[in-house]
């Protein structure tokens, strides 16, 4: 990384602040502080870029005919690093305790999100 670039900034107390961040900047970091009398060193720390990107709040409506298998497809979310997810049945509105679905024998939610 580069230290002198124009989006790090740096305190007089050693601090340093990155803005904006990029993905270029994902390392280790460790202050160095030198005197006469020797060299003390920071604790190393590591920084990366989170990212959580909304799809969207758009609506879809699906019809299921009974007895027939039913999918709702959950859109990839771009993300680092990769988020959990969960299914939670909503009335339309925002629930401050939403009924969380969990498979069962009827119900089945594979790993890359799709609720069968």
């Amino acid at each position: 990384m580069n230290l002198n670039g124009h989006n790090v900034k740096r305190g007089i107390d050693g601090t340093i602040i990155i803005y904006p961040t990029t993905s270029l900047d994902t390392g280790f970091y460790q202050c160095i502080a030198r005197n006469q009398f020797g060299t003390a060193l920071s604790n190393t720390s590591f920084m990366q870029m989170a990212v959580l990107d909304s799809p969207g709040n758009a609506e879809v409506t699906k019809i299921a005919t009974e007895g027939e298998p039913f999918c709702i497809e959950a859109h990839p979310t771009k993300s680092n690093p990769i988020p959990n997810k969960r299914w939670e049945k909503a009335d339309g509105t925002v629930d401050k305790y939403p009924e969380i679905l969990s498979s069962t024998k009827r119900m089945q939610i594979t790993e890359n999100g799709k609720l069968f």
